[in-house]
């Protein structure tokens, strides 16, 4: 059996199940995203073919708060289990 991939909480089969799902969500946060400054000059299937999120987006990526909150909860996790030792 393959090894299941985890990213941001959610647990995959695949990375192209991944980022196919992450994809499909980017497809609906473009309304959104287009709204920020600097967002790409760009047809949206073609920001979405150049992304491989949610690692990489080539516009404003709306996951990197979740980035730094997991990092932050490992880093905790981290600390306590050098305390403890």
């Amino acid at each position: 059996m393959a090894e299941q991939i985890k990213c941001l909480g959610r647990t995959f089969s695949s990375e192209d199940e991944r980022r196919e799902f992450f994809r499909n969500e980017l497809r609906k946060l473009l309304p959104e995203l287009k709204k920020i400054d600097g967002f790409p000059i760009g047809e949206d299937e073609d920001i979405i073919a150049l992304s491989d999120p949610p690692y990489y987006t080539t516009c404003p990526n709306p996951w990197l708060n979740d980035y730094v909150t997991e990092w932050e909860q490992e880093k905790q996790k981290w600390e306590l289990t050098i305390i403890t030792t």
